[in-house]
């Protein structure tokens, strides 16, 4: 469970009732990851990080990381094999394999680790339960918070993720999850701030540790990065550019195979102001978190080009946080949205050849859009039951309950 935020009775009120129109988008997901600084240990069963090599499957010139085909609950560790990894690589706007073959890498973005393992499912069991829903690819959320407790406490979870990646077959992506204006200061959460020497020095740490762990296949280098206007922050483009590119410099050198992840302006959602060249560093892919409030006016794809697409010609592109709920009271400007917005968006990235990781595979008091709604039996909610489908086989279109009865 996370802490109340600001001091309020509600976790999400006082930044709530601060904002206005569009800029509320991505708020409460500010406010979720804030757990890192209450958590009182780590998980102390660690597994070293080592190199993993070898091929893949491929299967009409995609590649196939694993073979999920369990449709839901807990599968049997014993029904799975074990994967062993060839390297990603950018090839053009796609992300490919070893033998060059485009990777099928969509999946989900998990709680940020002291959050999931304060509820007492940071365990093989939440990775094994991911496979089973299809999921090629984890996202793994570090709060700065967490490494200020020691870098050891970071490894440790890390360790863990990338041995129970293995187990499963799946990829991970090391997400910094900032949110807020590094230059200025301003971010929602003490847990989400940072520095821009903590930066540094975490990236230098982390890509250095698991240069050579194909399991890692992303860094994702920071999570949202944001001007906070209505608290009297600016940022533009070209400076986030500039602190963007030396990032990627530090990632690059440590771990030169592993391929970084830069986001957008306003959350993670709007290079425009960059161009069609936004940042000078080569073979990176875009990370965006395109959420229903994003862009309200049909068709919605015109929004997404605008803010995004134009760019999937020259970049590959990866929807690092997408969601949606009909039925959300956190957020509604934000998130609520039936099964019509996951087919319009899913749809959209097939088109364009975009990869994905739906928000959130975790269940815990204040999260909205969660995809399960207990941990017994991991029981899909309706974006959830849709993202399954989709990542089992099921066509777009066909994916999915529609629309929920909502209490």
């Amino acid at each position: 469970m996370k802490p109340t935020a600001l001091g309020t009775g509600n976790p999400n009120e006082k930044v709530v009732n601060c904002l206005g129109g569009t800029s509320r988008v991505r708020v409460v997901v500010a406010l979720l990851f804030a757990c890192a600084g209450c958590a009182g240990s780590s998980n102390s069963n660690s597994a070293s990080a080592g190199d993993s090599t070898g091929g893949t499957s491929t299967t009409g010139g995609t590649t196939s990381i694993a073979d999920n085909s369990n449709s839901g609950g807990t599968s049997d560790a014993s029904t799975t094999t074990p994967q062993t990894y060839g390297r990603l690589r950018i090839a053009g706007n796609q992300i490919v394999d070893s033998n060059g073959n485009r990777a099928s890498l969509n999946g989900f973005c998990l709680g940020d680790v002291t959050s999931v393992d304060r509820s007492g499912h940071w365990n093989e069991d939440l990775f094994r339960n991911a496979a089973a829903w299809g999921a090629k690819l984890l996202r793994v959320p570090i709060n700065p918070a967490t490494f200020r407790m020691g870098s050891d406490v970071v490894f440790n979870y890390l360790d863990q993720a990338v041995a129970w990646a293995k187990v499963y077959g799946l990829y991970i992506s090391i997400d910094w999850h900032v949110i807020g204006n590094l230059p200025q200061g301003i971010f929602f959460y003490a847990d989400t701030s940072t520095t821009l020497d903590e930066t540094v020095q975490f990236w230098t740490q982390t890509s250095r540790r698991y240069a050579n762990e194909t399991t890692v296949a992303f860094y994702d280098i920071y999570n949202e990065p944001a001007a906070i206007e209505w608290q009297g922050g600016s940022w533009s483009f070209a400076d986030w550019k500039s602190t963007a590119d030396q990032l990627v410099t530090i990632v690059q050198t440590e771990s030169p195979e592993t391929i970084p992840l830069v986001a957008g302006l306003d959350f993670a959602y709007d290079f425009s102001p960059g161009g069609s060249q936004p940042f000078a560093s080569q073979n990176i892919a875009l990370s965006v978190h395109p959420y229903p409030g994003n862009t309200t006016v049909k068709p919605r794809s015109t929004g997404w080009d605008k803010a995004f697409g134009y760019l999937s010609d020259t970049y590959p592109i990866m929807l690092t946080e997408i969601g949606f709920d009909p039925c959300d009271t956190i957020q509604p400007d934000s998130y609520k949205a039936g099964v019509e917005f996951g087919r319009d968006i899913l749809s959209y990235a097939s088109e364009k050849g975009i990869v994905w990781t739906a928000f959130v595979f975790f269940n815990g008091t204040g999260w909205p859009m969660p995809l399960f709604s207990d941990w017994q039996n991991f029981t899909p909610t309706t974006s959830g039951a849709f993202f399954r489908d989709v990542l089992l086989g099921t066509p777009i279109d066909q994916a999915g309950n529609g629309d929920a009865v909502c209490p």
